[in-house]
């Protein structure tokens, strides 16, 4: 058989796969238990919301015909959840924020331009910046509080940056990137560099001090606020995500998006999930409640959790997360080490409801109070 001579692009040869967490199934599967809680993966624990599912069941008995070309109608809709000083123009539609991201990457960045990034954070953006064969220029999140380092971002920017990846609440810490650091930061950022606001999470964060990405959209700064329907609206399997930017730079990733780009379910189940404001209220005083009492129990456990602003809390279990992963997972319980995240030495775990939780703590008190192995006489 004659080997091929198709030219293969070495950037795309040398991308890491991006490593997601284990899923129920093969949870179950490998622990052999039926009923296994899941919290690895920061999704929704009320589910999707009902609106969704009906429209979707509903769309699906045409799934025969195409979708419209142009998903104008969710950008519609969208638009006005932003506000209603935003219009269809200024947004981008993608299979989940990590589609967006991929063509943000696509867009704008090409082989020796630099994107720079704030560690520890989302995997993906690194991913993204390897794929075009750029360079990842770091600048790590400071203190124990994971602040952003304004001055260093800025120090950082040459003539070759494109991009900078701001992601608030932060995965995996949950911290928050705070609107006088954000503001600081826009007012000398160059204008040739794009600041990508990744605010996945943002409908988890009561606190005044956040920034909103939509302040520097709205003047017209380079600047793309990150949206996705995967947590707070509970559609993670439909893959829906946004960006919120100038019309010019909407316009111009929506160049890369070809004809039936968004499949009729997920046009129908986000269209409708857009009108049920009620379910993302719900979903959000659930997780601000459960996580203020997670936080606590982790914390009495001396287990050094990271104040969160998220639907998940970053701890500390004191020994190898990956052996106490596996631990956990052969009681039922699935969680997230966070080495992929740049933190070795924690575990990232999804707030669940009540009972969820309670199983999560009592695994772990099992798995801890259990003598490491290797230490018995």
């Amino acid at each position: 058989m004659t080997p091929h001579l198709l030219r293969l692009s070495p950037h795309l040869q040398s991308v890491p796969d991006y490593r997601s967490g284990t899923t129920q199934e093969d949870a179950a599967r490998r622990s052999g238990i039926a009923e296994v809680v899941k919290l690895s993966s920061n999704e929704n624990a009320l589910g999707p919301s009902r609106r969704a599912v009906a429209a979707v069941r509903t769309a699906a008995r045409t799934l025969h015909l195409y979708p419209p070309a142009s998903d104008e109608g969710l950008r519609e809709k969208l638009a006005k959840l932003e506000g209603r000083e935003y219009s269809a123009d200024q947004i981008v539609c993608g299979q989940g924020a990590s589609d967006v991201l991929g063509m943000i990457g696509d867009a704008f960045l090409e082989a020796g331009d630099e994107a720079i990034l704030c560690p520890p954070t989302f995997p993906l953006y690194g991913i993204v910046i390897a794929r075009r064969g750029a360079r990842a220029v770091r600048v790590p999140l400071a203190g124990p509080r994971f602040e952003y380092d304004v001055e260093g971002i800025l120090a950082a920017v040459t003539p070759s940056t494109r991009l900078v990846f701001l992601c608030s609440p932060v995965n995996p810490t949950g911290t928050l990137l705070t609107a006088d650091r954000a503001a600081r930061l826009m007012e000398r950022l160059p204008r040739h560099v794009l600041a990508v606001f990744d605010e996945s999470y943002r409908d988890f964060v009561d606190d005044a001090a956040a920034s909103d990405a939509r302040v520097f959209v709205r003047a017209g700064l380079p600047a793309l606020a990150l949206r996705s329907m995967s947590k707070s609206w509970g559609l993670a399997g439909l893959r829906v995500g946004w960006g919120l930017a100038p019309a010019d730079v909407a316009g111009y990733l929506r160049r890369l998006r070809g004809p039936f780009a968004m499949g009729s379910l997920a046009i129908a189940g986000a269209s409708a999930a857009a009108d049920d404001l009620g379910h993302v209220a719900r979903s959000r005083r659930l997780v601000i409640r459960e996580r203020a009492w997670l936080f606590r129990e982790l914390a009495r456990r001396g287990l050094g959790p990271v104040p969160s602003q998220a639907n998940f809390v970053l701890f500390q279990p004191g020994r190898p997360p990956e052996t106490v992963y596996e631990q956990l997972l052969d009681r039922g319980v699935v969680v997230r080490p966070a080495a992929f995240f740049d933190r070795p030495e924690s575990i990232r775990v999804t707030v669940g409801v009540r009972a969820q939780n309670r199983r999560f703590l009592d695994a772990l008190d099992s798995v801890l109070s259990a003598e490491p192995a290797g230490t018995g006489t």
